[in-house]
């Protein structure tokens, strides 16, 4: 798609003001569209640019009209096209939606309590290491604390919303993708439950 790149300087007294812009025709209304993003330095328009080219070449106009879309845009888009109610056909085959909806939908309030409307694209590493901290010290109704199970299962879920994000062009990495294997998510750190057998139990196991 074609588009044009431009960095404006205006002068509001004795200050500068840097904007990078980009100019694009609508591809469903044929009408011209602008997006800009102001910045502090020539540089910094630079670098805006830069960020407006990739984005407007990888996901064309939804991705670049996409910089508002909050956390709780997606939860909304997530519980009603991702993890809807299950549905069957005759034969009980799933055709679309996920078996257990309840416990993902609760997953996806405790996090949206957290990140609520923080722009989609402001999530990275250190808000979901906060996330992790914060769930992780906070207390149940029983006065425990939260196990590291159920914070791994609702990080699970927060790994794989990212990712409708993208496949629809509202945003282009999976922050995810920046951390190594297991340092959000750590399986190693969730403790084993231990299974003690009656002895009806362990005469049929051995029968």
């Amino acid at each position: 798609m074609n588009y044009i790149a431009t960095i404006r300087k205006r002068r509001r007294g004795k200050s500068v003001e840097w904007t990078a812009r980009l100019l694009y025709t609508d591809p469903t209304t044929g009408r011209q569209k602008e997006k800009s993003r102001n910045a502090s330095s020539k540089q910094d328009a630079r670098t805006k640019l830069k960020q407006l080219e990739e984005e407007f070449t990888s996901g064309g106009p939804t991705a670049v009209e996409s910089d508002r879309m909050t956390f709780s845009d997606l939860v909304a888009h997530c519980k009603e096209n991702r993890y809807c109610e299950a549905v069957y056909d005759d034969q009980g085959r799933k055709l679309l939606g996920v078996r257990g909806r309840a416990t993902v939908l609760g997953h996806m309030n405790a996090l949206e309590r957290f990140f609520g409307r923080a722009p989609l694209r402001d999530i990275n590493v250190a808000t979901l290491r906060a996330y992790r901290k914060a769930r992780l010290l906070s207390v149940t109704k029983r006065g425990t604390r939260l196990s590291v199970c159920t914070v791994n299962r609702e990080l699970s879920t927060l790994r794989a919303m990212p990712n409708e994000a993208i496949v629809n062009d509202w945003l282009l990495t999976n922050p995810f993708k920046r951390v190594r294997p297991g340092d959000l998510i750590s399986i190693a750190d969730e403790r084993k439950r231990t299974t003690v057998l009656s002895f009806d139990e362990e005469s049929r196991l051995l029968a």
